[in-house]
């Protein structure tokens, strides 16, 4: 029996409740209301029959089985806080493997968090900077060689103590839907000893796309975490975390020892609501039916590529590493991404936030062909109200590659030492007690135990900063 079919089971059969969750079925509505909301009856609770997140023995460890078998993985375990928990718990994985933490520039501020709970000290590694669009790309084997090889920022020195990298952090396909080799980076994370966890939050759909060869599961990697609401079908705060055959066998991580990290973080009242929503999705892709969505929603994403792509007036986002379809990051050659954004929404679209600068478009397994007939009729009128416009093309000047980060203390120390707010002014050359990392799209301007720089200044929203305190 599946966990969908036991949720099924349980609503036939219960007269009466007497178990959490407190609204027993009923909600607030627009008008005031408090009645019976039917999709709330599906909002259970560890109750005989439906088993325990964390310890599964029942429907729950049948359906992380299943999981593990489309994705094809030693383990797969559920997160119902998101992908965030999936790269957290992973991070504290790794911690009893060494000292130190190889880690993006680009990475979620779910990273930072990790480091913060497992102590572990970051090497902070530059993936490819776009000066054109404002943003860090992809990273490549060839700087990681050379990170590890000696460039290492802080040197792998500590208190006189041997230190030894735990880990690596890569993010493919990265916010703007850029692809990391991730093959080419496994094989040299593998050589190293260094196990891979790859942060692959927007490419859950990857297996079945035509980027299927680039997905991190078939590449390598000994940890993925995927998110299942940014391309799925799933609601937010949904995820899996994935553990890999090779992960077992060459460093000896287990399932039970992933769960213990996570169950570590993750809320002890896991919502039924999300856990259904993974069981039918992982029913979907068994019988194949997902797969077809996602064929489709790939070629939608295509032609809107192809479509922006072949407009005067529009530059697309094209890394030479490439992106998937899903993802399309485009600037208007005349009009300001926030512009641009503002005239859409007032036409009723809503993009998924400017990035640098361009403006950024998902598609998901729920998209349609009239959603992006609806966008390019939109911006074909746009493109002909401003060709008769006299006003000039927008200026986007490059932007040059930010100061490496410098690494003061580690984010756990700094983030638990004495602390107070001061102006941002006022914080210049003093050292970060806190993470900043607005989302979207959830990179780190800031992380504890860190230099401030005046970069920070450019951050208009950044007004006060908290800290470390001066001994």
């Amino acid at each position: 029996m599946s966990l969908a079919d036991a949720i099924k089971k349980h609503i036939r059969q219960e007269r009466v409740s007497f178990h959490t969750p407190g609204h027993k079925g009923f909600g607030w509505q627009v008008d005031g209301s408090f009645t019976r909301d039917s999709w709330l009856k599906e909002d259970l609770t560890e109750l005989p029959g439906l088993d325990e997140l964390a310890y599964p023995d029942g429907v729950i460890a049948d359906l992380e089985k299943r999981a593990a078998q489309i994705w094809g993985t030693e383990s797969t375990l559920l997160s119902v806080n998101g992908a965030s928990a999936g790269i957290v718990a992973a991070i504290i994985l790794l911690a009893k493997r060494g000292t130190h933490l190889l880690v993006p520039r680009n990475c979620h501020r779910s990273v930072i968090h990790g480091l913060i709970l497992s102590g572990l000290q970051p090497i902070w590694f530059e993936p490819e900077w776009d000066e054109e669009w404002g943003f860090w790309g992809a990273p490549s084997a060839s700087s990681l060689e050379s990170v590890i090889a000696g460039g290492l920022h802080p040197p792998l020195q500590e208190n006189g103590k041997d230190t030894k990298i735990a880990g690596m952090v890569i993010t493919s396909p990265t916010y703007a839907g850029a692809l990391a080799d991730i093959k080419a980076i496994a094989e040299l994370a593998s050589k190293h000893s260094i196990p891979l966890i790859v942060d692959e939050a927007q490419g859950a759909h990857l297996l079945w796309s035509e980027n299927h060869k680039q997905a991190a599961l078939n590449c390598g990697a000994d940890i993925v975490i995927h998110s299942l609401h940014k391309t799925l079908s799933c609601p937010t705060q949904t995820g899996l975390v994935h553990l890999s055959e090779k992960a077992v066998r060459q460093y000896g991580f287990s399932a039970s020892e992933l769960r213990a990290c996570i169950t570590l973080i993750q809320s002890s009242s896991p919502s039924y609501l999300f856990m259904n929503a993974i069981d039918k999705l992982v029913m979907s892709l068994s019988n194949g039916k997902a797969q077809q969505e996602l064929e489709r929603v790939e070629k939608l994403g295509r032609k809107l590529q192809l479509s922006l792509q072949e407009r005067k007036d529009m530059k697309l986002y094209k890394p030479a590493c490439g992106t998937i379809a899903t993802d399309t990051l485009i600037k208007h050659k005349h009009i300001s991404p926030q512009k641009l954004q503002d005239l859409l929404i007032d036409k009723g679209i809503f993009p998924e936030t400017i990035l640098g600068q361009g403006l950024l478009f998902f598609l998901g397994i729920g998209s349609r062909e009239n959603d992006v007939d609806v966008l390019l009729s939109e911006l074909d009128q746009i493109y002909t109200q401003r060709r008769s416009s006299t006003e000039e093309s927008a200026h986007q000047p490059m932007i040059p590659t930010p100061k490496a980060a410098e690494q003061v203390i580690r984010p756990r120390e700094a983030f638990f030492m004495p602390s107070h707010v001061v102006p941002v002014r006022q914080a210049i050359g003093q050292v970060s007690a806190e993470c900043r990392a607005p989302c979207p799209p959830g990179w780190p301007v800031l992380a504890p135990g860190q230099r401030i720089g005046e970069e920070i200044l450019q951050f208009k929203n950044v007004e006060s900063i908290r800290i470390v305190k001066q001994t």
